[in-house]
Formats: structure tokens, C-alpha cells, sequence
């Protein structure tokens, strides 16, 4: 197993550890280090910056005991942030009550821009609010974002 691989599965233990989700992982070689960036939440949102550092020291700790990366590496863990793209049933759970905008297209290439409140996520679709109650196929939707 290589160095990327086994941190995948340190940071999988970890994750299930502290009952978060892993929303990305970037990893970047650049000039001989290691640049690796993770991004959590808790799967409704809400992560907390003592809950980053926690996850940090934890994935630290792991990557040490197993000399990956030549120790030349960062390590930087933070939330997706509000301006993380909406996708996956999981990006919008963690957004659920948050003012969206969405951009469906139908099956004839059409697109339809709704905007509302995110009431309910599943992998398969959202229901948003605005007048009315809108449900959403998540396969139709071709851009979404949280309106600040």
C-alpha cells in the first residue's frame, strides 16, 4: 500500500472516530513536501474549529507512527466553508435550512433556476421551500450554492 493509500486509511479511522464525514481530500507534492489539505463536517453541518484540531493532532499522530511522506509534509484541516460546491445528497444535508439557489436542467437540456430553503437531502433529490414545496432529482441539477 502506498503513502496515499494509507492515509486514506488513517483518516478514515479517524473520521469514524469522531463521527465526521470526509468531503475532499487534496494532496499536492510541491518542491519536496506534501501538501495535504482535508476538509470534515459533521453530516449536518456544524463542525467546530476545537473539532479540526482535534481531527489534525489525530491524523498527525498517524501519519508519524507510520513515516509516510518522508515527514515532509502539512497537514490542514478545515470545514468544506460555505462556498463548498453542492453535488451529493451529503453536500446538501450539510446545508440543510440554509437559503439555496439551484440550477436544474431537464431531459431536453432546458435549465430552470429555483431558489428557496433547504428542507430535506437524500442521495437521491432535494426538497427546497419558497411559495411552495419544490422537489429537485439531484442527476438534473447542473449547479447549486447556498445564497449569503
Amino acid at each position: 500500500m502506498d503513502d496515499v493509500e494509507r492515509l486514506k486509511e488513517i483518516v478514515g479511522n479517524v473520521a469514524e472516530k469522531y463521527d465526521i464525514e470526509v468531503f475532499g481530500i487534496d494532496i499536492k507534492p510541491y518542491r519536496g513536501t506534501v501538501n495535504i489539505e482535508l476538509f470534515i463536517d459533521h453530516p449536518e453541518g456544524g463542525i467546530s474549529l476545537d473539532e479540526c484540531a482535534a481531527v489534525n493532532q489525530k491524523i498527525v499522530a498517524g501519519i508519524d507512527k507510520e513515516l509516510l511522506f518522508d515527514d515532509n509534509y502539512t497537514l490542514s484541516v478545515s470545514s468544506p466553508g460555505i462556498g463548498w460546491p453542492l453535488t451529493t445528497g451529503k453536500d446538501f444535508r450539510r446545508v440543510k435550512g440554509y437559503d439555496i439557489e439551484v440550477m436544474v436542467k431537464d431531459d431536453q437540456g432546458i435549465s430552470f433556476v429555483y431558489k428557496g430553503v433547504l428542507e430535506k437531502a437524500t442521495e437521491e433529490e432535494i426538497i427546497i421551500r419558497n411559495d411552495t414545496e419544490i422537489t429537485l432529482l439531484l442527476k438534473h441539477v447542473a449547479k447549486a450554492k447556498v445564497l449569503i
